[in-house]
């Protein structure tokens, strides 16, 4: 039989038979299953590009812990300044709810939902004792929306006789505020229901005023390569442009800016630090105590602080909300709730060893389930502190502080010099490259012009393999002179970091040594009475994934 029609399921009425209620009744069934199983397919789809090109799809059954769908729109937690009442936006979702689809039936159903309008339905518990944690979140129920009046055949009479019969059903979401135990973190996903918003409730709040709130939608436009629920082994990296505000306020590096990565399917980072609706510039301070992690283990002077955005829960986004008292509160800024730690990341940017939420979210959670955006100097002087650093979208530096030290000395041997480096030490954990300056001194006995040529040999992390050699040329330099003097020369370089990609403790908990051999002539027009010597090399800048 050729194909025809547009490829949905069709129920046959065929001349002069008798259609009954149940045949009409199907062919609506029918297509609604026929839309939400290729939303299904499109939308909930997970895939692993890397390892897998793509190819393998896992779908969700409805067995999950909670309800997995995603978000197309709207379904955003409106909390209402200075009062216990909470809205939410309408919009629109697939979920993957019903486990054991009748033969008409999809596993997953497409809802509209006009979400909560009304005050009094979803109100606020008022904290006491210490930070509880409640969740926000909805699962699908069928309502009757409509009713009408129809004759309706009654066999034991043989009679038609009016009744007041359901005419329209509709998928629809219900909405509750679950709410946690003081002092015991978050309170675990529910079973058949789907996070909305995750609330961080101080103790003593009476209102919205003084509780946290994160959005936890699983949007579809928040994917890395949306709609698609794809993941990458590797993470990419998007905009990154941060400067650090080290003079506003005396001790506080403030770290402002877009930097934007991926964490899992979905994109992290963002716009940092915007609790305002104002429009104001927002920022992090990396010295605050509140923003670290809750086991943060403390900082060792010349090595690094690292920023990371943490998904907890197996949620995306969290979004943090802006502060009341801003015009209407509302998501805005980063994905991912901020901490600032010395815990390495691995070569994928997840760290090498769990960190935990800031203790003053009470939260209370560790996890891997991080992405690290940022890193910074530790200073070596009094107590080892947050440095401030400053990124053009590729190289980041350092905007207050020295060079970076703690390089070691070269060993000299004719013209070269050579360095052993190590990754997490001597540059952030995981960078992709390095920029050098590299100098010595030249001492010059008599009026003469010479010359000062060079390059760079750089050895990768696996000893003198050759595989992992890179070549960097340095600018030659003439210099004329009149009688004696002491020169300093110097030189500015950008140096890969090659690496196995698929060792994921790659300058984490396993640090890579590279040797950096500096070959050079000061003299190759065979001029007598020029020395060298003070061969240094400090790091100025790197560049990060992930």
């Amino acid at each position: 039989m050729a194909a025809s029609g547009s490829g949905n399921p069709k129920v046959k009425f065929n001349t002069r038979e008798r259609m009954l209620s149940s045949d009409q009744n199907r062919v609506q069934a029918m297509g609604g299953q026929h839309l939400a199983n290729a939303m299904r397919f499109l939308l909930d789809a997970s895939t692993e590009e890397d390892d897998q090109a793509g190819a393998v799809e896992t779908l969700s059954d409805g067995t999950e812990a909670s309800l997995q769908g995603v978000v197309f729109s709207g379904l955003r937690a409106q909390p209402i300044d200075g009062t216990v009442d909470m809205l939410v936006t309408p919009g629109s979702c697939l979920l993957a709810d019903r486990v054991t689809p009748g033969v008409d039936d999809s596993i997953a159903a497409i809802v509209t939902d006009p979400g909560v309008q009304t005050t009094g339905v979803l109100t606020l518990t008022a904290g006491a004792g210490s930070i509880r944690i409640d969740v926000l979140e909805c699962q699908r129920v069928t309502l009757v929306t409509e009713t009408q009046n129809r004759d309706i055949f009654n066999p034991a009479t043989g009679l038609f006789a009016p009744s007041q019969v359901d005419k329209v059903t509709m998928g629809r979401l219900v909405f509750r505020l679950r709410t946690g135990t003081a002092g015991a973190g978050f309170p675990g996903v529910a079973s058949g229901w789907m996070p909305i918003a995750v609330c961080s409730v101080a103790a003593g709040a009476t209102s919205w005023d003084n509780v946290k709130i994160w959005d936890v939608r699983p949007l579809a436009s928040d994917r890395w390569n949306a709609p698609f629920n794809s993941v990458r082994t590797l993470p990419e990296r998007g905009r990154c442009f941060i400067y650090s505000d080290v003079t506003t306020a005396v001790g506080e590096i403030r770290v402002a800016g877009i930097v934007e990565a991926q964490f899992g399917a979905y994109r992290a980072g963002g716009h940092l630090g915007m609790t305002s609706n104002s429009g104001a510039t927002g920022y992090i301070d990396v010295r605050l105590a509140s923003n670290r992690a809750g086991n943060h283990p403390g900082y060792t002077a010349d090595q690094y602080w690292h920023l990371y955005a943490i998904f907890p829960f197996g949620l995306p986004r969290w979004v943090r909300y802006t502060d009341s008292g801003s015009g209407g509160r509302k998501p805005r800024g980063m994905r991912g709730i901020p901490a600032v730690t010395a815990t390495k990341p691995e070569f994928s940017g997840r760290p090498s060893s769990a960190i935990s939420t800031p203790t003053a979210l009470g939260l209370l959670v560790t996890t891997n389930d991080a992405i690290c955006l940022l890193a910074g100097r530790v200073t070596n002087a009094g107590t080892p502190l947050a440095s401030g650093i400053a990124c053009d979208g590729r190289i980041t530096t350092m905007v207050n502080g020295a060079d970076v030290s703690n390089t070691p000395g070269a060993v000299v041997a004719g013209i070269s010099a050579q360095w052993t480096l190590d990754d997490g030490v001597a540059w952030p954990a995981g960078a992709r490259a390095i920029w050098v300056r590299i100098s010595m001194v030249c001492s010059v006995g008599s009026a003469k012009t010479f010359a000062v040529e060079g390059d760079l040999l750089v050895t990768g992390p696996d000893g003198l393999s050759t595989s992992h050699s890179r070549t960097v040329e340095l600018p030659q330099h003439t210099y004329a002179t009149n009688g004696s003097l002491v020169l300093t020369y110097s030189a500015m370089a950008r140096i890969p970091l090659v690496c196995d990609p698929f060792d994921p403790t790659n300058g984490a908990s396993a640090p890579r040594a590279f040797r950096i051999l500096w070959t050079h002539n000061v003299d190759q027009s065979g001029l007598i009475g020029v020395t060298d010597s003070a061969h240094n090399m400090n790091v100025v800048g790197w560049e990060m994934g992930p």
